[in-house]
């Protein structure tokens, strides 16, 4: 029997926060491949010929079914995972600092891995609210707990900025360079539909969140008084 069933952490967008380099280190597929072998999976299932996020779900999905993604969840916010992200947050290269720096080390490291820990949660807890679901930590003990809140009286944070849409392009890039072809499309995708439901909600509308992009699309259209354009038609 699970103890702690972490089965929500498998959703799309809480895998791409952990994949694509936000708040934790950008991950390769081969990267994520390691991390299968390091936790014991390399026989559950043949990883070849699958893109980055169908990796890492099915790594969540026997990490839930053995009881280890708390163990997961510490080592993938340990301070040697998150080495690089510490580095790139300070500007600073912890291996030149010299040896009787090495306090002034130990405090730049725990300060940020503090930093991207508080950050990291708060933007799965964000994916989590409409499961009604909480990670919570206690003693480097993670925890997914219920949590009832009412969704009508939320403010949900605003991501779509330019900061975020950089973000997302920059790692569109990064997806180029390794050939995930399908990550590409999904983010390509995600700037429209983030976008047109910023949109639809900034003019006060409603519609219905299913994924369906084309009738986010033609609300727009409907609210901001565009017209369509067929190729060959005259304006």
């Amino acid at each position: 029997m699970i103890e702690n069933d972490f089965s929500e952490l498998s959703q799309r967008k809480i895998i791409n926060i952990m994949i694509d380099g936000e708040f934790l280190p950008y991950q390769k597929a081969n990267d994520l491949r390691d991390l299968v072998t390091k936790f014991g999976f390399t026989t559950k299932f043949d990883s070849n010929g699958m893109s980055r996020w169908q990796i890492m779900k099915a790594l969540l999905i026997e990490l839930n079914k053995t009881d280890k993604t708390n163990d997961f969840l510490k080592y993938i916010l340990s301070p040697i995972f998150l080495k690089p992200k510490i580095e790139q947050l300070k500007q600073t290269d912890l291996l030149a600092l010299e040896p009787f720096e090495m306090e002034e080390k130990n405090i730049i490291i725990e300060q940020s891995r503090d930093e991207i820990q508080e950050n990291f949660l708060a933007e799965l807890n964000n994916e989590l609210i409409f499961s009604h679901k909480k990670i919570t930590v206690h003693n480097n003990i993670f925890s997914i707990t219920n949590n009832l809140v009412e969704l009508d009286n939320l403010v949900i944070k605003d991501r779509v900025d330019s900061g975020y849409i950089s973000s997302l392009l920059a790692n569109a890039k990064n997806d180029i360079y390794n050939e995930d072809f399908d990550s590409v499309i999904t983010k390509a995708r995600t700037i429209l539909e983030e976008v047109f439901l910023q949109v639809i909600s900034e003019n006060n509308e409603e519609i219905k969140s299913n994924g369906k992009i084309i009738e986010y699309r033609n609300k727009v259209h409907e609210i901001l008084g565009m017209k369509k354009m067929m190729i060959g038609t005259e304006k």
